[in-house]
C-alpha cells in the first residue's frame, strides 16, 4: 500500500510498535490507530535508520552489533542498511547488499497505520460503515460463507481470516482485487469473527479492496487523493 521513506518508518516504528495491543483496541473504539510491526522477514531487505537521544559525547563499541547483522545478513535476504546518529552526528554505519541510505522498501506492515487513517476517512464520509458486512461490497465472500466479517474486524486483526503460506496476499503480479478474491475462495476462518486478534493481513486487502469499490479508485490513487496530496507527503 502506501509508502514513504525510510526514516518516517522509523520514527512511526519507535512511537507505535510500543503500544502495539493499546493501538489494536483504540481502532476498536473508532479512534485513528493501527499498530506498527516489524518489517516482515520475507521482505527483500531491510533499512533501519536509528537516531540516538542527546547525550554527551560518547565513544561506543559496535562490534558486538556488527557482528550481529553480520552473521544475520541472510535474515534479511542479503540486505541490511543501519545508521545510528547522535546529535546530528553518524556514529555507527553498517551496509550489506544492495540496500543504501537512499534506496526505497515496500514498507509492509508498517502502512497498517497509514492506510487505517484512510479507511476512517472514508468511514466518516459516509461511504461505509465500520461494522458493515464486507459481503455488502464483496459479495464473493458471501459465495464462500464468510461474507458477515465486518470492516471492523478485519482493521482490528479479528476477522478470523488467517492464512500464513498464501503467496496471493503479497504476489506483485495481482492486481487488488485478484488478491482479495483468491483470499475470498482460500483463506480460512479459523476462529469466529471478533473473538480472538491475530496479526494478518488478508483483512487490510480485504478493507483496501472495499475502499477502491466505494470510491471507484484504485488504491494507489486513493492513498494520493487521502493522504499524500493533502498532507504534502
Amino acid at each position: 500500500m502506501a509508502q514513504v521513506a525510510h526514516s518516517t518508518i522509523t520514527h512511526f516504528w519507535a512511537m507505535f510498535w510500543g503500544h502495539r495491543e493499546r493501538w489494536f483496541e483504540l481502532f476498536n473504539l473508532m479512534q485513528l490507530s493501527q499498530s506498527m510491526r516489524s518489517l516482515r522477514a520475507t521482505a527483500t531487505s531491510l533499512a533501519l535508520l536509528v537516531v540516538l537521544p542527546s547525550a554527551r559525547a560518547q565513544t561506543y563499541d559496535f562490534s558486538a552489533v556488527t557482528a550481529l547483522f553480520t552473521n544475520n545478513v541472510a535474515l534479511y535476504s542479503g540486505g541490511v542498511f543501519v545508521q545510528v546518529f547522535q546529535d546530528d552526528a553518524e556514529i555507527f554505519t553498517f551496509q550489506s547488499g544492495g540496500v543504501t541510505a537512499d534506496s526505497q522498501l515496500p514498507m509492509a506492515s508498517a502502512t497498517k497505520w497509514l492506510s487505517s487513517a484512510i479507511v476512517l476517512r472514508l468511514a466518516e464520509r459516509g461511504l461505509f460503515h465500520l461494522d458493515d458486512r464486507i459481503g455488502d461490497y464483496l459479495p464473493i465472500f458471501d459465495i464462500y460463507g464468510k461474507g458477515d466479517v465486518t470492516i471492523r474486524q478485519c482493521f482490528a486483526m479479528k476477522s478470523g481470516l488467517y492464512e500464513t503460506n498464501a503467496n496471493y496476499e503479497t504476489a506483485q503480479l495481482l492486481t487488488l482485487t485478484q488478491s482479495v478474491n483468491l483470499i475470498a475462495i482460500n483463506t480460512p476462518i479459523v476462529f469466529p469473527p471478533g473473538t480472538q486478534l491475530a496479526y494478518e493481513g488478508d483483512g487490510m486487502q480485504v478493507v483496501g479492496r472495499i475502499c477502491e469499490v466505494v470510491t471507484g479508485k484504485n488504491w494507489h490513487t486513493i492513498v494520493q487523493d487521502e493522504l499524500v496530496v493533502p498532507l504534502g507527503l
